[in-house]
């Protein structure tokens, strides 16, 4: 859950997973989701990173890309 003082926890994680050069952040958790795509928002980081529920970057990586079968 959220912190009630000081950085939010989202966004803490987000700065994080930028420093580290990330461009995929992958959560189980719906709510996570959404904090963390807010955060994308907030930190101006949505035109580089993104959040992807596990089962949808699962269903990526087997399904062929589109027009290839």
């Amino acid at each position: 859950m959220d912190l009630k003082r000081g950085e939010r926890i989202n966004n803490l994680r987000v700065k994080q997973a930028h420093a580290a050069g990330a461009d995929t952040i992958a959560t189980g958790c719906a709510y996570c989701l959404h904090m963390l795509q807010d955060s994308l928002k907030l930190l101006n980081y949505d035109d580089t990173m993104r959040v992807v529920d596990i089962a949808s970057l699962v269903a990526e990586s087997i399904e062929p890309p589109a027009g290839k079968k």
